[in-house]
């Protein structure tokens, strides 16, 4: 069978896949760089808000149109795989689900439609006039987020990430672009969004065909009651942990938009900046979270409990070291992109780079912790990650309201909210698996992790300035992570990274 593999080459496709994974995410955030530091400031920050929350609204709606497919569809393909029957019309099933979602959304807006245009009508005016475009961005995120986790199952990741990362910052940028020339207008803008989203979509539906996965003939037979039942109570159960989930991740951008009323669209413009260059740091674990997923949730399934631990471990480990350099980076040189942006807007962003150390904060700590939320979800403890989910995301909100609204901390309480949720979240998914599954993610080399980062910062920090910020972005990147890596490998802290620069020493040798 395609999964009874061993641990060494399950890592060796984790690694191999992870690291083509990143290469296209990086390229993809360096594109997202290109947009945020030069093309997405030139337009209104109003209009940026608008964009953001449009986005935004979306994500907290996906749960409850997706109905837990999300992780259904890669804690049962295990059940369901067979490749001679095409895994019994497992998609069909997996797609049945947020179409009744979506379903069941719009009859609910066509009943409640009196209220809904009476809430819209209280807000911003832009909010008014285009939050009709969240329906259809809602239908090709939810089934591109599908049509992605079920091609993970076959433990391809690459082109997935090229269509959902590289072309959809690739059609934003160009469409924003014509915006700012003036060769369209706003309302074409938000358009062709969707439509980028929507040839995200049909991209990955011509992939899943490309690889042979299409198979959409149901076999009502295989899904009998018991495995039915078994199925609705996760996804239940699946449904409401994603809730929690968007509501830690998503709902920030909502409301700084409510709390902030006619001021909210542009401090969430301004927000939406710096929080994406805080969000670079997160990549690594987003890349390697796609390729684990599936992995965990056979290695659970066959009860190999050793193989989860060595993934908690390796995860772990290396999200923490890459994590770090990538927020050493980001904050050695952030006077330097601030003075890339356009002149009249770098004192506008620069006043909240404190939210970019806030965000790092909490992305590093989610890194440090490992795969968590795959072994809580696809263990038979999966249920208690939906009340943790729910638990923290109601305290989310809570915190969003008293930093952002109670102690006017503006955007940067969204940030500091945030932090918190996210930290607390994770405190609680530790303590519980080592409690009921007696494993934990830390090892001793990542105690050198941080004292190492502080050195490399404070050898770059007293660098002269070179009179341009791409020098000196390229100097302090330089020094600053010649000392962070070298450090990482004379001290042998992770035998996968040291392993990856052996190799590429042995290819630059090879080249001479």
């Amino acid at each position: 069978m395609f999964w009874k593999k061993s641990l060494l080459k399950n890592m060796g496709v984790v690694q191999r896949q992870g690291i083509k994974d990143s290469i296209i995410t990086y390229f993809g955030v360096a594109l997202g760089a290109v947009n945020t530091l030069f093309i997405y400031p030139l337009i209104p920050k109003e209009e940026l808000g608008l964009i953001e929350f449009l986005l935004s609204s979306v994500m907290l709606l996906a749960p409850f149109v997706l109905l837990g497919v999300t992780n259904l569809v890669v804690r049962y393909f295990p059940v369901f795989e067979d490749a001679k029957t095409g895994h019994h019309g497992f998609l069909f099933f997996m797609l049945l689900l947020p179409s009744v979602g979506l379903l069941c959304l719009g009859l609910g807006l066509w009943v409640f439609q009196i209220p809904v245009q009476s809430f819209l009508s209280a807000r911003d005016v832009l909010v008014q006039q285009y939050a009709w475009y969240i329906f259809p961005l809602l239908f090709f995120f939810v089934f591109s987020t599908l049509f992605i986790h079920y091609i993970k199952n076959f433990l391809r990741i690459v082109i997935p990430t090229l269509l959902e990362n590289v072309l959809v910052k690739i059609g934003r940028g160009a469409i924003t672009l014509l915006y700012c020339l003036s060769v369209i207008r706003f309302s074409e803008l938000v358009g062709g969004i969707v439509g980028v989203y929507g040839l995200t979509l049909l991209g990955l539906v011509a992939y899943t065909y490309w690889l042979g996965q299409l198979h959409l003939k149901p076999d009502f037979r295989f899904v009998s009651k018991p495995l039915a039942r078994e199925m609705g109570v996760f996804s239940f159960y699946g449904v409401l942990g994603s809730i929690g989930d968007s509501l830690l991740e998503w709902i920030d951008k909502v409301m700084i938009v409510l709390l902030l009323s006619q001021e909210g669209l542009g401090r969430l413009g301004v927000f939406t900046i710096v929080m994406y260059i805080g969000s670079v740091v997160d990549v690594p674990r987003r890349s390697i979270e796609k390729i684990t997923s599936p992995i965990v949730a056979h290695a659970i399934q066959r009860n190999d409990w050793a193989q989860v631990q060595e993934l908690y471990h390796k995860t772990a480990l290396n999200q923490f070291i890459i994590g770090c350099l990538l927020l050493l980076g980001i904050w050695v040189n952030l006077d330097s992109l601030f003075d890339l942006m356009p002149a009249d807007k770098q004192a506008l962003y620069r006043a909240e780079k404190l939210i970019i150390l806030l965000l790092g904060m909490r992305y590093i700590f989610d890194m440090a912790t490992g795969i968590n939320s795959q072994i809580i979800a696809y263990s038979k403890y999966f249920r208690m990650g939906f009340y943790f989910t729910l638990a923290l995301a109601v305290l989310n909100i809570g915190f969003n309201y008293l930093f952002i609204k109670t102690l006017a901390l503006d955007i940067r309480g969204a940030a500091l909210a945030t932090l918190v949720s996210i930290s607390l979240f994770n405190v609680i998914k530790l303590w519980f698996i080592y409690h009921k599954l007696h494993m934990q993610p830390f090892t001793v080399p990542m105690l050198w992790v941080l004292p190492v980062a502080g050195a490399a910062y404070m050898a770059a920090y007293w660098l002269p300035g070179l009179g341009h910020p791409v020098f000196d972005i390229i100097i302090r990147s330089v020094v600053a992570g010649s000392i962070y890596l070298f450090s990482v490998f004379y001290l042998r802290l992770s035998p996968d990274i040291n392993g990856l620069i052996l190799r590429l020493i042995e290819k630059l040798r090879s080249l001479r």
